[in-house]
């Protein structure tokens, strides 16, 4: 069974059941969190990452743009294969188009008579 609604609480948090082979042995997974839009403090939670860690993580984000999947953690001082492995079955990356994320709204001139 998959659930495809988001908690009203956050944004950064979903509910969802992962494939067969991403799931931890005996181990329900309900709650996965967004790399790309999460807070350090929801980023502290995934198995792995203290607070050091999730600022690191936000840091680099902010400075080198969304991460294109979990595994791109490794980019990030300090994060390697164990602590990713860890991660993968409670973490997503979506990525936002770059059209769509780089697009503000125009505002037409007023004319002055």
């Amino acid at each position: 069974m998959s659930f495809g609604c988001s908690l009203a609480l956050t944004g950064m948090w979903s509910l969802a059941t992962l494939p067969p082979d991403r799931a931890p042995q005996n181990q329900p997974v309900l709650l996965s969190v967004d790399i790309n839009s999460a807070a350090a403090t929801e980023l502290a939670l995934l198995p792995g990452i203290g607070p050091v860690s999730a600022r690191n993580i936000v840091d680099n984000r902010t400075l080198h743009g969304p991460f294109d999947s979990v595994q791109d953690l490794a980019r990030v001082a300090g994060i390697g294969p164990k602590t990713i492995a860890a991660c993968e079955p409670f973490a997503t990356a979506s990525v936002r188009p770059a059209a769509a994320a780089q697009s503000l709204p125009t505002i037409p001139e007023a004319s002055v008579p």
